[in-house]
């Protein structure tokens, strides 16, 4: 096999471990009932979630899931007051 196609192959399989990562996590938070439920049904409702293969939509949805519930709030308010004020 030559470089470049090994190179290929390697990305192949960064790509399928991550998308199998990202499908168990949302499928652990489908599952738990410790998430409310509206949670689990935008995240079982929507494709930028449950059905996500893009891998770049993948890596920014980590790195969303990574912030805490504070931050998240922050991130929003900041991007709806930046909505409103253009």
């Amino acid at each position: 096999m030559d470089s470049t196609a090994n190179q290929i192959s390697q990305m192949n399989k960064i790509k399928n471990h991550l998308v199998q990562c990202y499908s168990e996590r949302i499928n652990s938070l489908l599952d738990n009932r410790d998430v409310p439920i509206f949670l689990r049904e935008f995240y079982s409702e929507s494709p930028n979630w449950y059905t996500n293969q893009d891998i770049l939509n993948v890596i920014d949805t980590f790195h969303w899931m990574s912030h805490t519930e504070q931050e998240k709030e922050e991130i929003l308010n900041n991007d709806l007051q930046n909505y409103f004020n253009q």
